[in-house]
């Protein structure tokens, strides 16, 4: 039944309740039941996945009609060609895969069975990960001899300020770059310690259940993200809302938040003002970093999954393997 059908052929829904008091009538919009019903469906989805959906089932149906293919419902044979496309075009098996998401979710939606579980699809997309690989392409984590180089170079004034504190703070926090983003002045609590950062949603906290990151203060100022959020927080007037926020060239500052792709813009041209290869790095960088440096320093894995929020131990090595991989290494007793 769609929302239309309910409101016209149902306009109110009268639940009798007797009780030993009496009947009492319960009158209900059915209508805005719908459209409630509806806004909670789309919320079972996070913003960021909403619209890597939305985009790639834009991409799909575009193609089909280039091709005079039906998108929905699509046939298998549909499906495994527009793999193959995007195989032979460049994509990567990850991109292939969200965009085998998207289909299903958009099948699912229209209450149409997924052309994605197919046998058919599913040989051509093993074909396609046989090939290509399925390894991700990872930027380098920023070591602190880069994050140091990085800080020197921030300008001065307020955009200055503002990148060296999401820098830092980003590094020191391990927050992926949506959470960075995300902080509000609300988040934040300076303490003796240093700060308490509260991440009132995640990646991996879709629910909002909310978790706490510490960040101890540093041994030197110029580097201290404490002192460094403080500093931005002072010079840009910020006492509520966004705490990391656009600023134009004539010093005006934003009252929204910084985009997750904002983030990531600032890390590269950071380390394209300290006179480093921008292209290495992206907005995972700053996570990646702590938890190479940490564990470098001698941090056990289970206080850098603590500050992470990291849920598995084989997630987490991926970031060591390459700082281990000398570890007793089998080469070095060859006697060569």
């Amino acid at each position: 039944m769609t929302v239309n059908e309910s409101q016209s052929t149902v306009g109110t829904l009268v639940v009798a309740e007797k009780a030993d008091l009496g009947a009492a009538n319960l009158t209900v919009d059915l209508g805005a039941l719908v459209e409630a019903a509806a806004a909670y469906a789309s919320d079972a989805r996070s913003p960021r996945t909403h619209a890597a959906y939305s985009w790639q089932w834009r991409r799909f149906t575009r193609w089909c009609s280039l091709h005079g293919l039906v998108p929905i419902p699509a046939t298998p044979e549909t499906v495994a060609l527009y793999v193959t496309h995007g195989a032979e075009t460049g994509l990567r098996p990850a991109s292939i895969a969200l965009a085998l998401s998207a289909i299903t979710a958009a099948h699912r939606t229209a209450r149409e069975p997924s052309p994605c579980t197919d046998p058919l699809v599913a040989r051509v997309r093993e074909g396609v990960v046989r090939r290509l690989g399925s390894a991700p392409k990872q930027k380098d984590p920023l070591d602190v001899d880069d994050l140091k180089a990085m800080v020197r170079a921030t300008p001065p004034g307020l955009i200055g300020d503002r990148d060296r504190a999401l820098v830092l703070v980003g590094f020191a926090s391990a927050c992926r770059r949506s959470e960075l983003a995300a902080l509000d002045v609300t988040d934040v609590a300076f303490v003796a310690s240093g700060i308490e950062l509260t991440i009132r949603k995640s990646k991996t906290d879709q629910r909002g259940a909310g978790s706490l990151k510490v960040i101890a203060m540093g041994r030197h100022e110029s580097t201290c993200p404490v002192r460094s959020l403080r500093r931005w927080l002072a010079s840009s007037g910020i006492i509520e809302g966004p705490v990391f926020r656009p600023v134009d060239r004539h010093g005006r500052i934003a009252s929204t938040h910084l985009t997750g792709h904002a983030v990531a813009t600032i890390i590269k041209r950071s380390a394209t003002r300290a006179g480093l290869d921008a292209a290495r790095f992206s907005g995972h960088s700053l996570r990646a970093g702590f938890v190479t440096t940490s564990k470098l320093r001698g941090a056990s894995d289970a206080a850098v999954m603590d500050q992470t929020g990291h849920k598995s131990l084989e997630i987490l090595r991926r970031y060591t393997r390459r700082i281990h991989a000398w570890d007793g290494a089998a080469s070095a007793q060859l006697g060569l």
